[in-house]
């Protein structure tokens, strides 16, 4: 009897384990539906067609027959920005381009394992093998020391890069290492018509910064050279001397710029410097062709090249600071950075060129106070800057006011040997006034307000350009006078510039400063006019894209007009005083009760204000409505956002649909089956779609069975911020339309992937995904892309909304700065993709502006986002788990945010509200509306008419987790039975 009793409890415990366990798993598949769904290739709704479905119902068609047709132009387009966006930044003694047969030498680790992409979860997944650096430059005719790759290649795990963030570790061979095998030494000799060293620097990425504190690239200082990198090329510069290589050519595999202090550096013996950005999958056939000049080098740079980061005077202020009084207050223990932590961006406008141009003018125009500041020494190339094989010169430079715009034309004359293509950029000054100094206004020496790139021009010839300036680009935000946009009178200089620096020395020159002692470089008068301008408080008061009043909607953001400030300040950058104001240190801020009320009530859901409503909103009520019905009137005229049938179709919705549809949104749309909403898959892809083109079964590739759907992915391109370096807004716009013919054939609904942060400092451990330090750059670049993307039926998701420059400390960080600074440069280029490429959707940020959670400000979701650009598509937060608790989550619709970017619907978090408030019903209301017409106007709508239905379908992986959990449930009742009966038996015996 015993044994039977032991048996009955091993029976028992081991049903009980089990059960635990696929309940545990069941619980975990059900909150990743879509993921699950995506891999096994299975639906949730069955699409049903009970009419005679023979119209059109493919609204978003492709161009393109299959996918490796598609494939193959994805390619091309990477190829083809790659050779637009590599900067050429040192070619001294015309050492590119190389010849074709030329013998090369390539070193480091990063020559067999190079960037091709960042990291996160915008990184590819399996993607296809990629074109190597020997592969594109062997494709363009040169031979490559097969010797030098197989050292590499066999000693690769010793050293490789390793680590992320704090921890990550460049490794690389030394010289010694390099030397110490005798075939190396002889096959260099061989291969001696050029070494071409790569530096490749991965390792940041979501949720982790590049380490920035230390003094080499091994000691806490990601974007220096460390020792063994060093050695390389002082070895190679030995061997230059005695006559045994040639040339030494770097190739920058970055996408966050170094310190560029080695460049120049005699040790070194650099003769040429190429900025490749991360390449992209086929970014290296490009290179190849660079380096020998089948292609001429066109890009200028997005970013101003620092000799030392430390100069910038973003770097005492990036980061996370803590109040070293929060321990007085009683804020949450768990995740306590998410609430004790602050940075200020204390440089306000002076972000790059901003600062530097402007300090070096004010230094050649004896500004008072302007301190001790050498342009020459601490910046290694000026924004804008290309250097190419051929040569350019401007003239016949005009500017004429037509009200509006101002329209400048100029010749461009290749005065070279060789064809080539060059990007022209217009920059403006303003004036610096009184009235901006009494104010708190800054103004920089040059703004970049208007680029073109030529076509190709043969030497000798000549292209006419011609460039129109939106008179918007010169207004000013003025935040404590007119409270709005402004044009000051006064003169506006405007100048066609090969570079930011070029810029201000033309101005210089027109304004009498050609012969000053302190000009570094030399700039043209000619290439110079002045436009007189009357003050304009009007012009740009209200918005031009809804015509709503643009006024302040910041002031709390700045820590010296916080309403609960007490004694804390902040003495911004100002060129008033650079003196005073430079050196930037941290700003010591301490928090104070206002404060820590404000983060506190964030928290609690009973702070949401009492409804004065005494209307609700209808549910569930049978208007017999489809979604598609919504999307064209009986004549086939658009159905306009604001007609009154959105009032029925929301009638429609029940309280439990609205609230699943703005509480499950994990990289998805829930489907709804009454309304014949379908299920949207939306994913990252900032950089290129992340997953395979037959992931999703209502893609064009599942639909058409594509032979290649399950073996490609869509390709990834060069980093962003190399995109736009080709200044070539017809690439943009071929970048967005190849993301969106991409998102067809995967069925993408939605991209999350328009990424919009300023790259503030090199340090951003996700600059990769974003465009520029210069707002007017990325926002006019990113207006093509997006335009192009949402032509396909893809929603295109702006992103970090907003001040998510940073990302070791994104989580819940107070953002401090001026509304000046907010409005002129973080969100200018938010604005830009919105009122201007028209993007419908938005992701925010895990940061706050002052205090306030983004996605729990109303100044930036309602007021800005649609009260000033008119967005009419929906919000969604970040990954919900990690940042928030599903209480928040009210609180930010009633701010204007609409859908949780996770799965907490089964926490009913809208359930005490449902008979007691009004308000937030309306709001629920509001924001399943922006969902629905999202969904509406993509591609997911795909194959649906007005007698197209939805049918639940249960996908099989469910069917078999049901079954097995329905397995387990009889198990463990037969081994519960056989315990009793064994116990009652046992009972029995004894007696």
């Amino acid at each position: 009897m015993k044994k039977k009793a032991l048996f009955a409890k091993i029976g028992v415990v081991s049903t009980t384990v089990l059960m635990g366990i696929l309940a545990v798993g069941t619980a975990i598949a059900n909150e990743n539906v879509t993921a699950i769904n995506n891999f096994f290739g299975e639906k949730t709704f069955e699409k049903v067609e009970t009419g005679d479905g023979n119209q059109d119902k493919e609204y978003y068609k492709s161009k393109f027959n299959n996918l490796k047709e598609l494939f193959a132009e994805g390619k091309k387009t990477v190829s083809d920005i790659e050779a637009e966006g590599a900067t050429l930044l040192k070619n001294d003694n015309n050492a590119l381009p190389l010849k074709k047969g030329n013998k090369v030498s390539l070193f480091s680790v990063s020559s067999i394992d190079p960037a091709y992409g960042g990291k996160g979860s915008a990184q590819v997944q399996n993607p296809q093998p990629p074109v190597t650096p020997k592969d594109g430059l062997t494709q363009a005719g040169l031979q490559v020391n097969e010797t030098l790759l197989n050292f590499y290649t066999k000693n690769y795990d010793k050293y490789k890069r390793a680590g992320r963030g704090d921890n990550a570790r460049i490794n690389d061979a030394s010289w010694n290492d390099i030397t110490a095998v005798p075939e190396n030494n002889s096959s260099i000799e061989t291969y001696k018509d050029a070494a071409i060293f790569t530096i490749a620097r991965p390792g940041g990425g979501e949720g982790s910064d590049f380490a920035s504190k230390g003094t080499d690239g091994e000691n806490g200082n990601y974007l220096r050279l460390n020792q063994n990198e060093i050695s390389v090329l002082k070895g190679l510069n030995e061997l230059k001397k005695q006559g045994k290589i040639s040339k030494i050519v770097v190739l920058l595999n970055v996408s966050n710029h170094l310190e560029y202090d080695f460049i120049n550096n005699k040790e070194y013996g650099i003769d040429a410097a190429l900025w490749i950005g991360t390449t992209g999958i086929s970014g290296f056939d490009a290179v190849g062709k660079l380096l020998v000049g089948d292609v001429n080098p066109s890009g200028h740079l997005s970013d101003t090249l620092w000799y030392r980061h430390s100069d910038n005077p973003v770097h005492a202020n990036f980061g996370r600071f803590e109040y070293p009084n929060y321990k007085d207050y009683e804020l949450p223990t768990k995740n306590v950075s998410r609430y004790n932590s602050y940075v200020t961006y204390q440089e306000g406008i002076y972000l790059g060129y901003r600062y530097a141009e402007t300090r070096y003018y004010d230094v050649v125009t004896n500004r008072a106070n302007v301190g001790d500041f050498k342009y020459d020494s601490t910046i290694y190339k000026p924004f804008g800057y290309g250097d190419s094989y051929t040569t350019f010169e401007y003239s016949d430079f005009k500017a004429a006011d037509h009200g509006k715009t101002i329209d400048v034309t100029l010749t461009v004359t290749n005065t070279g040997k060789v064809a080539g293509k060059d990007a022209v950029q217009i920059y403006a000054q303003k004036p610096y006034t009184e009235y901006d100094i009494k104010n708190g206004i800054e103004k920089s020496a040059v703004d970049l307000v208007g680029f073109t790139k030529t076509d190709t021009i043969e030497p000798g010839k000549e292209e006419q350009v011609k460039i129109s300036i939106d008179k918007y680009a010169l207004a000013t935000y003025d935040s404590v006078g007119a409270k709005t946009y402004v044009i000051e009178e006064g003169k506006y200089y405007l100048t066609a510039g090969a570079d930011s620096h070029t810029a201000v020395n033309n101005i210089l020159a027109e304004q009498g400063f050609a012969t000053s002692d302190k000009l570094v470089g030399k700039g043209s008068a000619d290439l110079t006019e002045v436009v007189s301008l009357s003050k304009d408080t009007n012009s740009f008061a209200k918005s031009r894209a809804t015509g709503n009043y643009v006024s302040n909607l910041f002031q709390d953001a700045d820590i010296n007009n916080y309403k609960h400030k007490n004694d804390n300040h902040v003495d911004y950058m100002s060129r008033s005083n650079w003196e005073k104001t430079y050196p930037v240190t941290n700003a010591k801020l301490t928090m104070t009760n206002g404060m820590a009320q404000e983060l506190l009530d964030q928290d609690d859901p009973t702070k949401i204000p009492a409804s004065e409503k005494k209307e609700f909103p209808k549910f569930g009520v049978d208007n017999g409505l489809s979604l598609i019905n919504l999307l064209k009137d009986k004549d086939g005229h658009e159905i306009d956002y604001n007609d009154p049938i959105w009032e029925k179709m929301l009638d429609q919705l029940t309280f439990e649909e609205t609230q699943k549809l703005l509480t499950v949104g994990l990289r998805k749309t829930v489907g709804i089956e009454t309304i014949g909403k379908p299920e949207t898959l939306e994913h990252n892809g900032p950089a290129g779609l992340v997953s395979m083109y037959g992931a999703n079964p209502e893609g064009l590739a599942a639909r058409l069975n594509d032979p290649d759907k399950d073996k490609l992915n869509p390709p990834y391109y060069p980093c962003i911020g190399l995109v736009a370096a080709t200044f070539n807004t017809d690439l943009a716009t071929k970048f967005g339309d190849m993301l969106g013919e991409d998102a067809i054939w995967s069925g993408y609904a939605g991209l999350y992937g328009i990424g919009l942060n300023t790259h503030r400092s090199a340090y951003e451990g996700r600059a990769y995904e974003y465009w520029s330090e210069d707002p007017y750059l990325a926002g006019k670049m990113v207006a093509k892309q997006v335009k192009a993307l949402q032509s396909h039926g893809c929603n295109g998701y702006i992103k970090h909304f907003a001040l998510n420059d940073q990302e070791t400390n994104r989580s819940g960080i107070q953002i401090w700065a001026s509304e000046q600074t907010i409005r002129e440069i973080y969100l200018k280029p938010f604005e830009y993709a919105v009122v201007e490429g028209g993007a419908n959707n938005a992701m925010a940020s895990f940061t706050r502006i002052g205090t306030i959670n983004c996605p729990g400000s109303k100044a930036l979701m309602t007021d800005f986002l649609r009260g000033e650009l008119g967005m009419k598509g929906f919000v969604v937060t970040d990954m919900y788990q990690i940042g928030y608790t599903p209480e928040q989550f009210p609180g930010f619709v009633m701010a204007g945010t609409d859908l949780a970017d996770g799965e907490i619907d089964k926490s009913n978090v809208f359930a005490s509200y449902k008979e007691t408030n009004a308000d937030v019903l309306w709001k629920m209301r509001d924001s399943a509306k922006r969902i629905l017409y999202s969904t509406l106007h993509s591609n997911a709508m795909n194959g649906y008419s007005s007698t197209t239905i939805l049918v639940p379908v249960t996908p099989k992986w469910k069917i078999v987790l049901t079954t097995l959990d329905s397995i387990a449930g009889v198990l463990l009742a037969g081994a519960v039975g056989y315990a009793a009966y064994a116990c009652i038996k046992a009972k029995k015996e004894t007696k």
